[in-house]
Parts: structure tokens; sequence; C-alpha cells
């Protein structure tokens, strides 16, 4: 959570009528659905025009981020593992979710507890119907 801030009625007025939030936390929250930037990022891929990236983010999956970037018309396909790796959520077209990536899953002891876990895995550039590099 970040520090108190103590700001005037009218800074408060002007920073909601600037960005949608009195200050950063609110808009990441707000807007990215994540308190803090992404972190663990590492570039997987890059062809250019083609660019794979992983990071980590504190609090939900991104989709702000990806739907700001939609809408300015870059093609965004990838998806999300919750940080205990157990729910998928896609982003995006299937078919080429389908021909980039590999969504693996193995079972693991957790705590005495048997559980699934997810991940997202760039898929082999030679393997059939996988993009080429």
């Amino acid at each position: 959570m970040p520090h108190a801030e103590v700001i005037t009625r009218q800074e408060f007025d002007r920073r909601v009528a600037a960005s949608g939030a009195a200050d950063w936390f609110e808009w990441r929250t707000r807007n990215w659905a994540t308190m803090w930037e992404g972190v663990r990022t590492e570039v997987l891929l890059d062809r250019g025009t083609d660019i794979v990236v992983r990071f980590e983010t504190a609090g939900d999956a991104s989709r702000g981020v990806l739907e700001e970037l939609v809408g300015r018309g870059v093609s965004v396909v990838g998806g999300f593992v919750h940080e205990d790796g157990s729910r998928f959520e896609q982003f995006g077209d299937a078919d080429e979710f389908e021909r980039t990536f590999v969504l693996v899953e193995t079972e693991e002891d957790i705590d005495g507890e048997p559980r699934t876990m997810r991940r997202i895995e760039l898929r082999d550039a030679d393997a059939p119907g996988s993009v080429s590099a």
C-alpha cells in the first residue's frame, strides 16, 4: 500500500480530472488491475514486429495494459497464469495462441495437497503449426 499523501481538495480534483485517479496506486489498480509494474521480465522472442515477453505482476492479471495496446492497433496474444499456477486465462486470438504457445501442466505436491500447476511456454519453432523464427 502506498504511503499516505496529504493533498488539497483542489489538487485532488486536478489529478482526477487529468488522469482519472488521485494517485499512481489508484490509477494502476483501476487501469491495469495490478498494483506494481511488471517484474522478472524476460524477452522470450524478438523478431522485429513479433515480440514475446513474460513478466509477473502483483494482484490481478494486467488486462488493462493489454487492452490499451489492442486499442492502439497492436495485436496481442497471450495468457495469464494465477500466481499459484492453479488458473489459466487466454488473451487474444485462440488460433494464434495455439500456434505460438503451449500450456504446460504438471502435478505437484503443495503443502501435502496434489495440485495442477500451469505455465505458458513458447512453442518450439520446429513444431508443426508453430510460428517460424
